[in-house]
């Protein structure tokens, strides 16, 4: 592999690094529902998480989808001011 390769391989990584951090940072603005929604929906996926979610939280189908888009607001809103 030559220098510039390898140079450019370690500005992506540096980069997305970064990009991990600041997203830990936001998912921290999120209470424990939110951020469960998140990880499960989103960070590291799994099949039907929204039936886990509703069974862990004892909510409804709707208020798992409603408090989604809410948390997406609020991480959006902070990655925003971040950036």
């Amino acid at each position: 592999m030559q220098r510039d390769e390898v140079v450019r391989r370690l500005r992506q990584l540096v980069k997305l690094r970064c990009q991990i951090q600041q997203l830990e940072e936001a998912l921290e603005i999120l209470n424990e529902c939110e951020r469960e929604i998140i990880e499960k929906m989103f960070v590291r996926p799994v099949p039907k998480a929204s039936d886990k979610i509703c069974e862990k939280f004892d909510i409804e189908v709707a208020a798992v989808y409603r408090r989604r888009n809410k948390a997406l607001q609020k991480l959006g809103d902070f990655l925003g001011e971040m950036g």
